[in-house]
C-alpha cells in the first residue's frame, strides 16, 4: 500500500467496528504513523535496508503498544496508546498485500506478501500503480471519500 493507510484508518473508526470519538485521530494518527520510517530510510540508511525491515514495520511493535496501553486505568493515554497501536496494525496488514511484513518477529521469520508486485518499470512508483493492488487503494479511498461525503450529508 501506498496512498491508502489513513482512508482505511478511517474507514476503520467511521464503519463502527472501533467505538469512541476520541480514539478516531489516533487510529488516523498510528495508521500512518509505520511510515515514518521513511525519514530513516532516506536521510539517513540511504535506502541500504527496506523500510519494512524496521521496527516500526513489525506487527508485535503495535500489538505492544496496545498490551502497554491495557496498562493503564481508562483515560487520555490509554485512549491515545491504544488507537495508535491499532493504526499501526491496520497499517502493517495492509503493507502485507503487496510488501513484505514478517509476521513472526521476534519469534522467527514468517515474511508475508500476498500479491508480489513485479518490478516492470524503472520507477518502482508505476510498478505499484501498473498492479492489482493500487486497484486495492483505489477501492479503499472511494469508499472512504463516499462514507466521509454521507457524513457530512447526515449534520
Amino acid at each position: 500500500m501506498i496512498i491508502a493507510h489513513l482512508p482505511a484508518g478511517y474507514l476503520l473508526t467511521r464503519l463502527g467496528w472501533l467505538r469512541g470519538r476520541r480514539l478516531v485521530p489516533w487510529v488516523l494518527v498510528g495508521s500512518v504513523c509505520p511510515d515514518l520510517d521513511m525519514f530513516w530510510f532516506h536521510l539517513v540508511d540511504q535506502g541500504h535496508t527496506h523500510h519494512h525491515n524496521y521496527l516500526t514495520h513489525r506487527p508485535a511493535t503495535w500489538g505492544a503498544l496496545i498490551v502497554l496501553a491495557c496498562a493503564f486505568p481508562k483515560g487520555w493515554l490509554r485512549t491515545v496508546l491504544n488507537g495508535i497501536g491499532i493504526g499501526g496494525v491496520l497499517h502493517v496488514m495492509l503493507d502485507s498485500v503487496s510488501g513484505r511484513i514478517d509476521w513472526a518477529w521476534p519469534i522467527g521469520r514468517f515474511p508475508v506478501t500476498l500479491i508480489e508486485v513485479a518490478p516492470r518499470f524503472d520507477w518502482w512508483v508505476w510498478s505499484f500503480i501498473a498492479s492489482p493492488t493500487f486497484a486495492i487503494e483505489c477501492l479503499i479511498i472511494c469508499v472512504a471519500g463516499a462514507v466521509f461525503w454521507r457524513h457530512l450529508l447526515r449534520r
